[in-house]
């Protein structure tokens, strides 16, 4: 998070230096979120960034209909966003759990980012947003759910709707295979800390 980036580097870093430098670490991405204002991607090898405002019009944030509610907690709002995003990047269009993933292309096998993939994710991040906004529209952290994010985001003619086609269901034996899966050192980067990289039902 943006931060997060404060507390390591002090105030008035800029992102783009600091994402360069996490990039030459390993990951093959890096995201910051930046709270009300949304996301920001940089994927490695490339000058561009790829900004996500967040669906709505601050200081307002969005409800599971896709209309605008007033901000009650953004606890967990954060993880909320990089749980979604962790579904999408190791997932089909349609969000469904897969061992072949487009995305895992340019996050664990080093293929050079296109306009296809930073279409996908691009469609990946503005899902995320989503997701968080409806997060914040509830006391405590309750995530919504992936039927409630589809929702949202066909009341709101979001982009990524038009990819996901259907909601996508998980079965167990997927979970399974993806909590088993490992995942080389240093592909993903968040946050201070590190841990496994797990299914997120967000």
């Amino acid at each position: 998070s943006d931060d997060d980036m404060a507390f390591l580097y002090g105030e008035g870093i800029e992102y783009p230096d600091i994402a360069k430098k996490w990039l030459s670490l390993g990951p093959s991405l890096v995201i910051v979120t930046r709270g009300s204002k949304g996301a920001v991607a940089f994927p490695k090898g490339l000058d561009t960034q790829v900004p996500m405002p967040p669906p709505t019009t601050p200081p307002n944030t969005v409800d599971a209909n896709g209309k605008s509610a007033a901000v009650i907690d953004t606890v967990g709002a954060g993880d909320t966003f990089m749980g979604s995003c962790i579904q999408g990047l190791m997932g089909t269009r349609a969000y469904e759990f897969c061992k072949d993933a487009p995305l895992l292309e340019q996050l664990l096998r080093g293929k050079p980012w296109d306009d296809d993939s930073l279409a996908h994710l691009r469609d990946v991040l503005e899902r995320a947003a989503l997701a968080a906004a409806i997060n914040c529209s509830r006391a405590g952290c309750k995530p919504p759910s992936s039927a409630e994010v589809f929702a949202a985001g066909k009341a709101l003619s979001l982009k990524f709707v038009n990819s996901v086609g259907s909601l996508p269901q998980l079965k167990a034996h997927e979970v399974v295979e993806l909590n088993n899966l490992n995942l080389e050192s240093g592909t993903l980067l968040k946050g201070r800390g590190s841990g496994k990289v797990g299914y997120s039902k967000y």
